[in-house]
């Protein structure tokens, strides 16, 4: 499955076999049959492995030695930093997947939501939940909670405030850093907007449907002011000494790395355009099988950058990315564990020659260059 996600969707199950085969027979790893098996056999045997393997395998990564060191130690002032997106994403037409994920109005594909969470730190994915269009973010958020450690802080963009995820992480002693609209948000918010302050401690009152578990919480509303407009932000962090407003916005920045998480996954050298399956268990099992690639890519460019840190630098994800696609195989099959770590920091050292310069704050507001859809549901626009 790994050595199938790293191929990028280049080739077919068919034309990939082959080529594995070959690539393990030549280093001399074990194989079970001479001649490769048939496309039909791998796919079945697929049907019989799920997806949570490789979400158990994440949680795993998350907190695993390299080379007898451990490499996933990056945090902000002790404390690991996660952060939570989703994006929406078409599949092939069929059946299954339409009755798995379902179809948007007006729409012709089935289309399921992905969340991932995220390590900003170690820019590391850390779980991934996937489920039909109509599921909310929200709800992924709840079910991935468990795997935040307590005591750490996670951050949210607009989409996420509500009563229901402050309490749940509140309950979960999860700290919280959150952006909220400018308006239509929080009855607290609106009046700290209006009031023209740039921080206060307030109490969120309880809504009249709360749950009995629920308790009035003290937080920190915090006003940052941006190039266009202000922005207001929900947080926990209630020592202004200890957290400034500029700790709140360089916290809000480290976010972005969901967000390049994403670009990676969709990238064109690794991004699967059309997932192969078209089952909903099939697409599952391949959205996890690649966010546990990039994960594991993740960790080594960790460790290539323990070895060398450069604060205008750090190794390139791609680079990361393209090595593991390489020595995947003899990594993996290898039974000698000597080779293998040996492997191992040939290709940490590998990782270590492509680095690419940290990204600056933004100078200029966002531009869309994506072209207009020229197709609606009534035919061309237009026309």
């Amino acid at each position: 499955m790994l050595y199938m996600v790293a191929d990028g969707n280049r080739r077919g199950v068919r034309h990939l076999l082959p080529d594995f085969w070959e690539h393990a027979a030549d280093h001399g790893l074990p194989l079970p049959t001479v001649e490769p098996v048939t496309a039909s056999a791998v796919c079945q045997a697929r049907q019989r492995l799920s997806a949570d393997v490789f979400r158990d395998l994440l949680y795993e990564l998350s907190c695993a030695p390299i080379n007898g060191k451990q490499v996933q130690g990056r945090c902000w002032r002790g404390r690991r930093v996660y952060a939570v997106d989703g994006a929406k994403i078409n599949v092939r037409r069929s059946p299954d997947l339409e009755f798995a994920f379902g179809v948007p109005e007006g729409c012709y594909c089935p289309q399921l939501l992905m969340s991932t969470l995220v390590d900003v730190c170690a820019r590391m994915p850390i779980d991934v939940e996937v489920s039909g269009c109509r599921e909310s973010e929200r709800e992924h958020l709840f079910r991935m909670l468990a795997s935040i450690d307590p005591n750490s802080l996670l951050i949210l963009d607009r989409g996420y405030p509500s009563h229901e995820v402050l309490q749940a992480c509140a309950l979960a002693n999860i700290d919280f850093l959150v952006r909220v609209p400018s308006s239509h948000t929080f009855t607290a918010v609106d009046r700290f907007r209006l009031s023209g302050a740039s921080d206060a401690i307030v109490t969120l009152d309880l809504p009249k449907d709360a749950d009995f578990l629920w308790r009035p919480l003290q937080v920190r509303l915090t006003r940052i002011e941006g190039p266009d407009e202000s922005a207001f932000y929900i947080s926990s962090l209630l020592d202004q000494k200890d957290v400034s407003r500029a700790d709140v916005a360089e916290l809000y920045h480290m976010r972005w790395e969901v967000e390049e998480y994403f670009k990676l996954f969709t990238g064109e050298y690794i991004g699967q355009k059309q997932f192969r399956s078209t089952s909903a268990h099939g697409v599952t099992q391949e959205i996890a099988a690649l966010t546990l690639f990039l994960a594991i890519s993740s960790l080594l460019a960790d460790a290539a950058d323990c070895v060398s840190r450069d604060v205008d630098q750090f190794p390139s994800q791609k680079g990361a990315v393209l090595t593991l696609a390489k020595y995947l195989t003899r990594i993996l099959l290898d039974p000698d564990r000597n080779a293998g770590q040996a492997l191992l920091a040939r290709a940490i050292k590998r990782i270590q020659l492509t680095r690419d310069h940290r990204r600056p704050n933004r100078s200029h507001p966002r531009r869309s260059f994506k072209p207009t859809p020229k197709w609606c549901p009534s035919g061309r626009r237009g026309a």
